[in-house]
């Protein structure tokens, strides 16, 4: 068990606990030839882990390492460092639990689980207590991270 240090985020903390973890591997299996890797595309976790001697390596460069190279296209492409810099997201933030509360007391939300359709993952049907038929729900932005059988709050369109 690692114990969370003050101002440490939870992130910061799991990282730490995992580092640990991987070198009380490392220290066991030392007699018997075998090595731990800590596999991580978290730059900071990695280059903390490569300060404590531990055997780090992105996916990606493990993968590269490997003899086969045809694994290298079964990656998905790693999230470049612009990207996560920009500070934008892709979905609109969730709203807040009071504020769900007080939307489905008030009738602006319904409430209910989440279908996907097998035929099309950007669209999906909700189904809401005590109403007869199914809501549809279609495109990406509109399912916003959603997957089969949430429990979800909609709002109905105009």
């Amino acid at each position: 068990y690692v114990e969370r240090k003050p101002g440490e985020t939870a992130n910061d903390r799991n990282d730490r606990a995992v580092r640990k973890a991987v070198a009380w591997y490392a220290d066991h299996l030392k007699e018997s030839g075998l090595g731990v890797v800590l596999l991580t595309n978290d730059a900071d976790n990695r280059r903390q882990a490569l300060l404590e001697q531990l055997v780090a390596y992105t996916v990606q460069d493990y993968v590269r390492s490997l003899s086969n190279q045809s694994l290298v296209d079964t990656l998905a492409n790693p999230l470049n460092q612009s990207t996560l810099g920009n500070n934008k997201t892709f979905f609109n933030e969730h709203l807040g639990l009071a504020e769900i509360q007080k939307g489905l007391k008030t009738g602006r939300f319904l409430q209910g689980t989440i279908l996907i359709s097998r035929e099309n993952y950007l669209e999906a049907n909700v189904s809401v207590r005590d109403r007869e038929q199914m809501v549809f729900v279609q495109g990406l932005m509109n399912l916003n991270r959603a997957v089969n059988d949430d429990v979800v709050a909609i709002e109905m369109l105009p």
